[in-house]
């Protein structure tokens, strides 16, 4: 398995992720559920209403990323986010779980996409065997006196997307 494919791969076990928005304003990160993710291209994409502070500031250019973190996995994105106003997308993609915030459903008139495709995608994934060899390589370098040293590319990676 490649860089790519391991950064994917965590991707998809996250459902909700910080989208993180940075203007001259500032930084705002908000979590949000991840209504799509396209392992090929990396593309995640997120539902949200046009009223909203986010909107505002990826319509003006702002810098975007997304975090995802469990106890035992973490990824940071880097990349672009647009509005996207495709109906067809929003009707297949609308579950009944969205009209809490749209009660009129997919035809509510203030309901759009944000499309984020990553640019850079960086992970640490300390779940399974890898948690356990991190630990013992820690051990080590605690009783030497050493810092830690890995070389597992599939713990840590960073790579342009």
């Amino acid at each position: 398995m490649n860089t790519d494919d391991k950064l994917q791969e965590l991707i998809g076990k996250f459902d909700v992720g910080m989208l993180i928005t940075h203007d001259e304003g500032g930084m705002a990160a908000r979590p949000m559920n991840v209504a799509e993710h396209d392992e090929q291209s990396g593309e995640l994409l997120f539902v949200t209403s046009m009223e909203t502070g986010k909107v505002d500031e990826i319509l003006a250019g702002a810098d975007t990323a997304v975090v995802f973190q469990d106890s035992t996995r973490y990824v940071s994105l880097s990349g672009e986010a647009l509005i996207s106003n495709d109906r067809d997308k929003i009707k297949a993609l609308f579950n009944k779980g969205w009209e809490l915030w749209f009660p009129e459903g997919p035809e509510q008139e203030d309901i759009r996409l944000i499309r984020f495709t990553p640019v850079i995608g960086e992970y640490w994934d300390m779940s399974g065997a890898r948690g356990a060899r991190f630990v013992w390589q820690a051990g080590k370098a605690l009783i030497s006196g050493e810092s830690i040293k890995t070389e597992d590319r599939m713990q840590h990676a960073e790579t342009t997307i």
